[in-house]
Formats: C-alpha cells, structure tokens, sequence
C-alpha cells in the first residue's frame, strides 16, 4: 500500500504479480524485503514463495515492471527482475546508489562444497 503525506491510502496491491501462481491454491507469501531508490520513485520487493523467492519492481502507480530495462520519464533506466521463483535467491535486495540497478545474490554450490 503507498500512502500520501497524510497517511491516506493512494494504491494498493498484492505483494504478487500472481504470473507464477495457481490461483486455485493458497500460495503462502512469507519474508518480504523492500528497497526503495533513492528518490522514492520506484521500489522493488523479494519474497519466499513456492519454494524460492521472486523479486518485483513497481512505480509508485504499483504496475511491475516485466521488461528488462524500462525508461524512467526523467531520463534514467529502471531494470527489474520478474520471473518464477528462484531456489537460492537470498532476502537481502538494494538499488544501487545512483538508483540505476538492483542487486540481489544467489547463493550457489561450487566444485565439492555445498555453498560459498
């Protein structure tokens, strides 16, 4: 939910873009993590859900983000990551300082250990 300067309600949302998902069954969305970039113009959120997290970037008008790379109006590049839930995606998400990328880690198996 985005509020205006006095709290009011001004968009409201699901966490999930439901693209992945199988309206039929209960889906259990559990430890959200939100980062916003720098200007609060957009914000992007990961969650745990089906058994890996999933990370979505939103304006403050809540539409996501799907393509690649998505011009912001002041001239900059907005990129996001939609896509189905990814196994090893860590909770930790943050935008770069000039606002032009978010990153996340992924944590992966490497030669005999199981993760470094």
């Amino acid at each position: 939910m985005i509020f205006d300067p006095e709290f009011d309600p001004k968009n409201e949302t699901t966490i999930d873009d439901g693209e992945y998902t199988d309206a039929s069954t209960d889906v259990k969305i559990d430890s959200v993590s939100i980062s916003w970039r720098g200007d609060a113009k957009f914000f992007s959120t990961s969650y745990a859900i089906n058994g890996g997290r999933k990370s979505l970037t939103r304006d403050l008008n809540l539409a996501v983000f799907k393509s690649a790379a998505k011009s912001d109006p002041e001239g900059g590049v907005v990129k996001s990551v939609s896509e189905k839930p990814v196994p090893n995606l860590q909770k930790a998400l943050s935008w770069q300082p000039n606002g032009g990328l978010v990153a996340a880690f992924e944590k992966i198996s490497i030669g005999n250990d199981k993760f470094k």
